[in-house]
């Protein structure tokens, strides 16, 4: 039994070091511009590992057409995924999709909240977007967008551990 729980905590630090070499492999792609190579590595890690920058990165391609059609439908769900895992680029990019209404429905107190996480998480454009997308608000619609500002960050305001994957 010992033996099998050894090969197994040694094939599991495997696969998590292969996981972060194929993002780094990907990441590297994607800075020097070949997209189609970062598509092809960060899809399975996004689909499969439920690697959350992975999931970021695909948002982001899917959102500017990066090795892929341009699909804000596509880069809203893939920043979903990433900010329901604590990315706070990812929650401030899926607030802004909220606040314009672009590849998801016009929502100010989701845009409000997912601001609201990722200013939790230390990220300054969202700490700035903040008091804009407040005045879009009213009294009332504040009031419901801070309540699900409060259960957001209880449910996804931590940055992710890819140690613990």
């Amino acid at each position: 039994m010992l033996k099998v729980n050894s090969l197994l905590t040694i094939l599991f630090l495997f696969l998590s070091s292969a996981a972060h070499a194929d993002f780094n492999d990907g990441v590297f792609a994607y800075a020097n511009g070949d997209h189609e190579k970062a598509w092809q590595t960060m899809m399975p890690l996004a689909q499969n590992s439920n690697h959350p920058y992975a999931q970021y990165y695909l948002g982001v391609m899917f959102a500017k057409g990066q090795g892929v059609k341009q699909d804000d439908k596509e880069a809203a769900q893939w920043y979903l995924k990433a900010s329901k895992q604590g990315v706070k680029e990812a929650q401030y990019r899926l607030a802004q999709m909220y606040s314009k209404g672009k590849g998801l429905p016009q929502d100010y107190e989701a845009a409000y909240a997912w601001f609201k996480v990722a200013t939790h998480l230390s990220h300054k454009k969202s700490k700035l977007a903040l008091g804009p997308a407040k005045e879009k608000l009213t009294d009332e619609q504040f009031a419901a967008a801070q309540q699900l500002a409060d259960d957001y960050i209880d449910k996804y305001g931590e940055a992710p551990n890819l140690d613990k994957k």
